[in-house]
């Protein structure tokens, strides 16, 4: 199941628990989604209000905007997982001489530049 597909309360009890994921990268998707959302939703009852006609092209494009960056949020809140573990799979690589170590630190810093990828 997708972490954006799960009920509030089911996120809730899975990041207020001992897994590590879902952790703080679909807590902060979760909360830029909702921030998104109130924006729009408040350029969608400035729309039907009085004296904003002027401004109608500008809100709708505020409210697609919208859309597109709220789904960007959901895409943070899912692949939050998946960069984790691809964070855990670098850590469980073998450091026991410098090779190994260098190829390590090398995976690890790659599972970083994944996460900024995806924002």
């Amino acid at each position: 199941m997708k972490i954006a597909d799960m009920k509030v309360t089911e996120l809730i009890n899975a990041v207020g628990s001992d897994a590590p994921a879902p952790g703080g990268g679909a807590v902060a998707g979760l909360a830029g989604g909702i921030g998104v959302a109130l924006t729009m939703m408040v350029n969608g009852l400035t729309l039907s209000k009085k004296g904003f006609e002027d401004d109608r092209e500008r809100i709708l494009d505020a409210i697609a905007k919208g859309n597109e960056l709220k789904e960007r949020f959901v895409d943070v809140m899912n692949r939050d997982r998946e960069v984790f573990d691809v964070l855990i799979e670098s850590l469980a690589l073998p450091k026991a001489n410098d090779a190994q170590k260098a190829i390590r630190r090398g995976a690890v810093q790659a599972s970083f530049r994944l996460s900024l990828i995806h924002i």
